[in-house]
């Protein structure tokens, strides 16, 4: 048992807003040092990692549906418990518990995999293959922490920015860090991945055959492409979709069977297609459904729906595009009401498609049209187009045009898949929402470059980190 103290939900500095925390003695300091000691030990503290990005503050909601919740495709029903209303309507402050909540599984995640890099080292067995497998994964998970909170509480996407990031840490010591600028908030997750990359070069299994609900390289490579597009590192960006979308194990699936992402089970956690790069899977009985925010499947309640705005995307004949299928249906118990349908199988327990083929198509796409490689960011957005839209013939779009299509493309895909917030932000656009918003909702705009576009650093956080104390993100 002294080792699930590992896994006990203390996070080294996101304490309380007691000031008295900070000062009690580290009792479990031995044990977080200790505790691991057989490889077999560090193989199930990886997974602990994992398990950690499924809290309703990450993934299971926060960095999932409220994302699309949050901006113009989404739109509150009068059937909702206005839970959601203080983010959805942009009215929050730094006590809110969401933002709270973000933060602390967030850090909670980077210490479950410090504590596996700065361990596994010390494993006296003879299996370098078997801890450099682990050490990757931990250091590839620690990188993906940092820059999902870079992007929620960070000033600037801009890599090389002096303004404020996040605090790093990479060690199991209770300490109380500021906030590292942007850019070196982005050097510890650059180091970190390439390190981890170099480390899956040595395994003790080939890379193909890390399941998809665990992060292998090619995870690896996806997660850069994604962090290097926010970058603006548009010829990295490039390069690791390139990897991605290149690589033998991964393929656009044919139209007819889209549907399949996001409705077949299962199967021991395993990735039912190829456009699945990582996938964090959720577990009946343990976990909440990632999708009951919008739709609660048991007791059919439908808190969002989709909006005519997102609708409209898909044009006159909507049933062409196999997205439209397989994320939003006719419900014929509220007289045909378009209702989001994406997580409705298995009664919402699927896992959450964290990282996908046809993102890297989009990512590669934006990155050539920034670089004005217009034919090449044209033919990324056929290919996807094709393999999705029934009888889509190729266009090839230039400059502005090109890269509205891109965001469009990014809108009808990525729907409900925590991304649409964070897009809105980094092209510096607003939001205004569509003439279905209307009460509950009571917010109709954010205007570009809004200071809620960057949440508040929690205050509890504040009160007990005197060294953030004086980092507050502005007007909070």
């Amino acid at each position: 048992m002294r080792k699930h103290i590992l896994f006990i939900a203390a996070l080294l500095f996101v304490s309380t807003a007691c000031q008295d925390f900070v000062d009690i003695e580290p009792q479990y300091q031995e044990e977080i040092s200790n505790g691991l000691v057989d490889i077999e030990d560090y193989e199930g503290a990886t997974i602990g990692i994992l398990s950690a990005m499924r809290a309703n503050a990450y993934y299971g909601s926060t960095y999932g549906s409220l994302m699309d919740m949050m901006g113009e495709d989404l739109y509150e029903t009068p059937e909702s418990l206005g839970n959601s209303r203080n983010m959805t309507d942009w009215i929050y402050t730094s006590a809110n518990g969401t933002i709270s909540g973000a933060w602390l599984r967030m850090y909670q995640v980077i210490l479950r995999a410090n504590t596996v890099i700065n361990g596994i080292d010390d494993v006296e067995e003879d299996v370098a293959g078997r801890k450099n497998r682990l050490k990757a994964q931990a250091l590839a998970l620690r990188a993906y922490a940092h820059f999902d909170l870079l992007r929620a509480f960070g000033q600037s996407y801009d890599r090389n920015s002096t303004e404020l990031g996040v605090p790093v840490k990479t060690d199991i010591e209770i300490s109380l860090p500021d906030r590292a600028t942007v850019q070196a908030t982005y050097d510890q997750i650059f180091a970190d991945l390439n390190d981890a990359l170099g480390l899956y070069d040595n395994m003790d299994i080939a890379d193909a055959d890390i399941p998809t609900t665990f992060f292998s390289k090619l995870a690896a490579q996806a997660l850069l492409a994604r962090i290097s597009l926010y970058a603006g590192l548009d010829s990295d960006a490039v390069n690791y979709a390139t990897q991605v979308i290149n690589s033998s194990r991964t393929g656009l699936v044919s139209r007819a069977n889209y549907g399949l992402v996001w409705t077949q089970e299962k199967v021991d956690g395993s990735s039912v297609d190829s456009e699945v790069v990582f996938e964090i899977a959720f577990t009946f009985g343990q976990d909440s459904r990632i999708g009951s925010p919008i739709y609660f499947v048991p007791n059919n309640r439908v808190a969002f729906r989709p909006s005519t705005l997102w609708l409209d995307l898909f044009g006159a004949t909507p049933s062409d595009d196999a997205r439209y299928g397989a994320y939003v249906r006719a419900d014929s118990r509220r007289g045909g009401a378009i209702i989001p349908s994406k997580y409705e199988s298995n009664d919402g327990f699927l896992s959450f498609k964290a990282l996908r083929l046809s993102e890297m198509y989009l990512i590669r796409a934006e990155a050539y049209a920034n670089q004005n490689m217009n034919t090449e960011a044209s033919a990324d957005l056929n290919t996807l187009r094709a393999a999705r839209i029934d009888g889509y013939v190729n266009e090839n779009l230039t400059g502005a045009a090109l890269m509205n299509a891109i965001k469009v493309e990014r809108r009808k895909e990525l729907f409900m898949e925590g991304h649409r917030w964070f897009d809105v932000r980094r092209y510096g656009d607003g939001i205004n929402r569509g003439p279905d918003f209307a009460a509950p909702a009571v917010t109709q705009s954010i205007p570009a470059g809004n200071f809620r576009f960057v949440w508040p650093i929690p205050q509890d956080e504040i009160d007990a980190n005197p060294s953030i104390a004086d980092q507050q993100n502005p007007n909070y």
